[in-house]
């Protein structure tokens, strides 16, 4: 692909294919073909216009009052690689506020997918940060420092992981 959807190389790093979410019980590559179908159905619904606007604005909660405005290409960092998706945006006509309509496998201002967030935390749980720092790169080639990971578990609830969509 010659437009900004398609995947990159980046800085250091091996070249990858495309984004995961992590799903308890699933070997490394059947993680990996989850969320290359997580992905792809994404994108497959955003060119054919089939992806749904949401019921009411963040900010007003108005409802049926958004209409969509735009997109934007965003980078996602996931067990299977690094991914440009196009992230499509709303606009309330109520409030005027603008905000992106994310899929469930990306969260906001974050670059790393959920499902290295859960692989990272759920690894950082059974050992050490340092040690599921190592597993991302061992078994993913994802290059996370272990502050990260350390980060994560201080910000990000345990349950909000644990909820969201496995899709």
């Amino acid at each position: 692909m010659g437009s900004p959807l398609g995947t990159k190389e980046t800085r250091g790093f091996p070249p990858f294919s495309k984004p995961i979410l992590i799903i308890s019980g699933l070997l490394p590559a059947d993680k990996r073909n989850h969320i290359k179908k997580l992905i792809e159905k994404y994108l497959e619904d955003f060119s054919r216009g089939r992806l749904k606007k949401p019921e009411k604005c963040e900010l007003c909660r108005r409802k049926q009052c958004l209409n969509w405005h735009g997109f934007y290409s965003r980078q996602v960092i996931s067990l299977a690689g690094t991914e440009y998706i196009p992230i499509r945006r709303v606009l309330c006509k109520e409030c005027g506020k603008t905000f992106a309509v994310l899929p469930g496998f990306i969260l906001k201002r974050r670059r790393y997918g959920i499902d290295v967030m859960r692989f990272a935390l759920e690894g950082a749980e059974r050992t050490t940060c340092e040690k599921a720092a190592g597993e991302l790169v061992h078994i993913y080639g994802l290059f996370i420092d272990s502050l990260t990971i350390w980060l994560w578990k201080k910000k990000i609830p345990k349950l909000f992981l644990q909820a969201a969509p496995q899709m």
